[in-house]
């Protein structure tokens, strides 16, 4: 509903109402008028019509960490602009052998240089971010908590895995045929926040997922073979990368009151962990990176033009 006043005999819309208070102009959030006994609302003025400032809050926020920030009084604060981000996931490890004598057929190709085998684990997915437009009242405040839930959830990389084939005798004992896996990354914690009242009644609840965990790689050892006469042992060794993670924002979750005015939905930009891999040494484990260890909130506030 729009509100209009009569000027010169035309009738002309008042965006931003104001009245003055003792001297002082100050500007109207909403107009509410007496009809049939009851009072309705006829005017909101929007957030477009508020200034909108710099941040109030801008901090990063990590596992088990939480904080709070309370709307100022008197100030005729209508609205905030809220941002909450939650951390990405960890890389999954990477799977290799580091040399092996490969088989053709039955045979044991042992010339030249021995030949290895290498998978790289998944990229951690990207934190999700949630950005929230929502009227306040004085009073009301924000709480926030980085919140890694009852699962391993602080973005850490997974382990790799290495298959030891080297070079050996035929004689020499070797590991199970089948599917060896490397471990997947944790997923990122996620960012919980709620606007509350002065009573501490939930007015819209905002939580940005963490990003998963990169899947780790996978590596098969498929069939051996021996010289005849039995010298060297061979293999067939493949495998495949591991997926990255999904990102958070699919599981991003809102519950939002009626003063939610806007909610939009994103990926974060903090570090996700890198895919596991190797240069072929046992002292390289291949394991995924740690995503960067923090999620996020900011708050600005929309103040009113005059007041």
């Amino acid at each position: 509903m729009t509100l209009h006043i009569k000027e010169s005999s035309a009738w002309r819309e008042v965006l931003v109402p104001s009245v003055n208070v003792s001297g002082t102009w100050k500007s109207v959030k909403e107009v509410h008028i007496r009809h049939g006994g009851s009072w309705r609302l006829s005017h909101t003025t929007p957030h477009t019509l508020y200034n909108l400032g710099s941040y109030v809050v801008d901090t990063n926020v990590g596992i088990g960490e939480f904080g709070s920030y309370t709307i100022p009084t008197g100030q005729g604060i209508a609205y905030i602009h809220l941002y909450v981000e939650g951390q990405a996931g960890g890389g999954g490890g990477g799977t290799y052998t580091p040399s092996y004598w490969p088989c053709s057929s039955s045979t044991v190709v042992n010339t030249g240089s021995p030949t290895s085998n290498v998978h790289m684990g998944g990229l951690g997915g990207l934190g999700g971010t949630i950005t929230n437009i929502h009227r306040v009242e004085d009073g009301d405040y924000v709480i926030w908590d980085g919140w890694g839930g009852h699962l391993p959830s602080n973005g850490e990389g997974g382990a790799g895995y290495m298959l030891n084939v080297y070079p050996m005798a035929a004689s020499t004992g070797y590991p199970s045929l089948g599917a060896y896996t490397a471990t997947t990354g944790e997923n990122g914690f996620a960012m919980t926040s709620s606007i509350r009242d002065s009573a501490g009644n939930v007015k819209s609840q905002i939580n940005a997922a963490g990003g998963r965990g990169g899947a780790g790689s996978t590596i098969t050892l498929n069939s051996t073979c021996t010289e005849s006469p039995p010298q060297f042992r061979g293999f067939n060794v493949s495998g495949t990368d591991g997926a990255i993670g999904a990102n958070g924002q699919a599981s991003n979750y809102v519950s939002l009151g009626s003063g939610s005015v806007s909610v939009v939905h994103g990926d974060a930009s903090h570090d996700r962990g890198t895919r596991g891999n190797n240069n072929y040494t046992v002292a390289n484990s291949g394991a995924g990176g740690n995503a960067y260890n923090v999620g996020k909130i900011k708050i600005k506030l929309y103040s009113p033009i005059n007041y």
